[in-house]
């Protein structure tokens, strides 16, 4: 400790001031790798530890959709998803199906599913969504109106957690899309990727916080 105080005091004082400034800049310089590696290690992290699980086992589909899902998929933050048939019967030809779970920080759930329906069947589920929720939903998630070529026949919205709905296309024919996408904030997964555009409403961005 001596010898650094000697060599200190024998120095000018442009000098000093130089070494000074040398070692905050060395300082700062190892704040900011330490502050990266951290940042790293969390992208790492979640990469390794928060994958995005996408299902397409429709002969399974109870165990993630509707009231006796798995645990892991049973929360859905209280949105309404009995605008979802309540089970798969054999009646029903499923074109489609596909549901995709990521929890990097809170859980997150984007699923859709289509269904043709024999016309008598078709007539009846009719009815049963006419009767459920008809939410206002203009406006949330940048939402400005129905997809294209395709009516609403149900949606439950909640400003801080999502949609799930139900359409049908405007051309004849008797299937209906059930759609739901469920997240606290903001989605944190790329829409597209996991629903495709034409069952998306108009314009909905869901990467962004709604505003009040």
């Amino acid at each position: 400790m001596g010898k650094v105080k000697i060599f200190f005091s024998n120095k000018s004082l442009p000098a000093k001031v130089g070494i000074i400034i040398a070692g905050i800049f060395s300082l700062y310089i190892l704040f900011q790798i330490g502050g990266l590696f951290f940042i790293l290690s969390i992208l790492w992290a979640d990469l390794t530890f928060s994958k995005k699980y996408t299902y397409t086992d429709v002969e399974n589909y109870t165990n993630y959709i509707g009231v006796n899902c798995e645990d892991e998929y049973s929360g859905k933050w209280g949105m309404d998803e009995s605008i979802f048939p309540e089970k798969i019967t054999d009646s029903m030809k499923v074109d489609e199906f596909s549901f995709t779970y990521y929890n990097p920080w809170d859980a997150q759930y984007v699923g859709y599913l289509t269904v043709t329906y024999s016309q008598e069947e078709y007539e009846t589920e009719l009815e049963r969504l006419y009767q459920k929720e008809d939410d206002q939903y203009k406006g949330l998630f940048n939402v400005s109106g129905e997809p294209e070529n395709y009516s609403i026949l149900a949606i439950d919205v909640d400003r801080d957690f999502g949609l799930v709905y139900a359409i049908k296309p405007d051309s004849e024919g008797t299937s209906i899309t059930y759609v739901e996408v469920i997240v606290p904030g903001k989605l944190e997964m790329w829409l597209d990727k996991y629903l495709p555009e034409k069952y998306q409403l108009k314009d909905m961005d869901m990467s962004k916080v709604n505003k009040d």
